[in-house]
């Protein structure tokens, strides 16, 4: 590849003789590496899968060598880019920011607010996720509203909660996803999200999540399904209160912009439709293709 080609993109790993392979045959080439990082793995929740992997085997050490050898890295969230200043001392100007985006072609399903009795509040998640779900805000302000609203109910796909299940009982119920990103797209994500009503994304406030991006407000944005999102990065760069989604930290924020959905189709669909407009003007995959040019042809002329 290094043969045809005058830069190799490829997204992140903490596999040190994997990189010195590739990394070393490439710049013996005279070519350029571009590292993409979407994830502060310096700061991995111990929830996650990964987090035994780069505690033992020195992975963070070894991301870090490897962040510094590349010639260029890409980070979602501008936010993440600072991190990654502040952990291996690299240049800014071997950055750039490039937001998760969506690509509408398989991002295609669309739905109208429901006029039923029964309201589904919806999250989906990895097992990384799973603490999020606990957070206390979040847990106190839906308890209020299952007290005043027995229509509602809450559906968890890809997280089951033995404490929410024991908290909540019937009212919580859980589903799963698929593994292949692109069959969850085609034949998952569409029959849940015809099904749900509203969004709920909590997220602990810590700096792996900080770090993260707003794909969750992105995807469902794209149904025009409206949300509740947590107040916190990425969240608050993006969405815009009141407007695209509504943000909630507080269990009576919860509550109350739950309830505000809840009650009202057409605040359902007011907010669900500008979320999807701002998707479609802001956050699609095409537009971001002048963006990743600029990018790559500095790093090319770097050192030239």
């Amino acid at each position: 590849m290094a043969e045809t080609h005058d830069v190799v993109f490829f997204n992140y790993t903490v596999l040190d003789w994997a990189y010195a392979a590739m990394g070393c045959f490439v710049h013996g080439m005279g070519k350029k590496l571009i590292m993409d990082l979407d994830d502060a793995l310096w700061y991995v929740n111990p929830d996650n899968i990964a987090y035994s992997s780069l505690k033992k085997v020195g992975g963070r050490q070894i991301l870090t060598s490897i962040l510094r050898d590349v010639d260029g890295v890409t980070a979602t969230t501008l936010y993440l880019k600072h991190l990654i200043n502040h952990e291996t001392g690299i240049s800014y100007d071997k950055m750039q920011v490039v937001p998760n985006c969506i690509d509408l072609n398989y991002y295609k399903y669309k739905f109208e607010p429901k006029d039923q009795y029964k309201i589904t509040l919806f999250y989906y998640g990895s097992t990384s996720h799973f603490n999020d779900l606990l957070e206390g805000g979040f847990v106190e302000g839906m308890t209020r509203i299952f007290a005043d609203y027995p229509n509602v109910v809450f559906r968890c796909i890809g997280a089951n909660i033995p404490e929410l299940k024991m908290k909540w009982g019937e009212r919580y119920t859980y589903g799963w996803g698929h593994s292949d990103v692109y069959k969850w797209i085609s034949e998952k994500f569409p029959v849940y999200m015809k099904e749900a009503d509203i969004m709920v994304v909590p997220l602990g406030n810590n700096i792996y999540n900080r770090c993260k991006s707003d794909i969750k407000f992105i995807e469902t944005a794209t149904t025009a399904t409206p949300g509740v999102f947590q107040k916190m990065l990425p969240y608050t760069e993006y969405i815009q209160h009141g407007e695209t989604g509504f943000l909630a930290e507080t269990p009576e924020e919860w509550y109350r912009y739950i309830k505000i959905l809840i009650d009202s189709k057409e605040e359902r669909r007011r907010i669900g439709e500008n979320a999807y407009k701002y998707v479609v003007e802001n956050r699609q995959i095409q537009q971001l293709i002048p963006t990743y040019a600029r990018f790559i042809l500095t790093i090319l002329n770097k050192g030239v």
